[in-house]
């Protein structure tokens, strides 16, 4: 992956969202795992940047107590957000670089290239990738009603997805393609994103930690370690 550039300002979220995490820490119950959650939770919903609301969404899912987790999420749940939070980091780091024929771009991924039909079970859509340029429709290869044998469309459909997350990473795929995956990605997301927000937000925060967090990461006051 030489010569490609790594693209910080995606990644990070930058000294302004770093110091109002650093306030949330402050605040009047210091250390209180609820207080913490609560100011993921607040980054979420303040966040511009799709890919930070899923991120800080999951982070806060991820700072519940394992028993909490279980209690709040079925284990076909707790596995789903587990894959869309190692997804969301990937797809936080996305390096660039100009080629003769235009910008490309690689996804560094979190998890192994064989491991990709578990992590990518959100991606639909088909691109003509190195290995499947002669499908005419590669949507029409990927559209499961149109099989009749089922363990062979996903036995093809898993070998498609370990290609495409090769392709992915390596450096050589277009930038627009990069970016329509993180679409579908995000898309896919939203819903989930949506339920996991409100439960912690319902079962997890009490009102009052809740208005504390708004109350310091607005600017208003807080206290301070002395």
């Amino acid at each position: 992956m030489a010569g490609l550039n790594d693209e910080a300002a995606e990644q990070q979220p930058g000294d302004e969202l770093d110091l109002t995490i650093a306030e949330a820490v402050r605040a009047p119950k210091k250390g209180e795992l609820e207080q913490l959650i609560a100011s993921e939770l607040a980054l979420a919903v303040m966040s511009r940047e799709p890919l930070q609301k899923i991120r800080h969404t999951l982070e806060a899912y991820l700072l519940l107590p394992e028993e909490v987790r279980r209690e709040l999420f079925t284990e076909p749940q707790r596995e789903t957000l587990q894959i869309l939070y190692e997804c969301c980091v990937s797809l936080l780091h996305i390096y660039e670089k100009a080629g003769p024929d235009g910008r490309f771009a690689a996804i560094s991924w979190s998890f192994p290239i064989e491991a990709a039909p578990r992590y990518l079970y959100w991606i639909k859509r088909g691109w003509p990738i190195p290995g499947y340029e002669n499908y005419e429709n590669i949507d029409d290869f990927l559209d499961k009603a149109r099989w009749a044998d089922r363990e062979e469309y996903k036995r093809l459909k898993q070998q498609y997805l370990r290609a495409l997350a090769g392709y992915l990473c390596s450096g050589d795929s277009p930038l627009g393609v990069i970016m329509q995956v993180k679409s579908e990605f995000i898309i896919h997301c939203q819903p989930i994103i949506s339920e996991t927000m409100r439960v912690i937000f319902t079962k997890a925060i009490s009102s009052q930690t809740w208005r504390e967090t708004i109350f310091i990461m607005r600017g208003r006051g807080g206290a301070r370690e002395g």
